[in-house]
């Protein structure tokens, strides 16, 4: 079947852009740390999965679309929460010292 490797190629295309992006969200928790700021952003989240909806071309996967970005914002926010609370971590042994 042509269109599951079409899927394979997708998904691998997909994990590059994850790790890619995970990647940004660590340097993104790193400067979240220095700033004292929380790892939610509700109103960043809520224009991204507005914004992306809109870009659909089929206006029926805009609830799965959704979902899809909630999952994801998820992830990342329990990447970055580990990163801080590492930082933290880090931060009150070298105070120790």
């Amino acid at each position: 079947m042509n269109e599951r490797r079409e899927i394979d190629q997708i998904d691998q295309k997909m994990t590059q852009l994850f790790e890619q992006r995970m990647k940004l969200s660590a340097k993104i928790a790193q400067h979240k740390f220095e700033q004292n700021q929380p790892v939610t952003d509700w109103k960043r989240e809520a224009v991204i999965i507005s914004e992306e909806t809109k870009q659909l071309q089929n206006q029926h996967l805009a609830s799965y679309l959704k979902e899809f970005y909630q999952d994801l914002f998820l992830i990342s926010k329990q990447y970055q929460a580990k990163i801080i609370q590492d930082l933290e971590s880090s931060t009150k042994r070298s105070s120790k010292i």
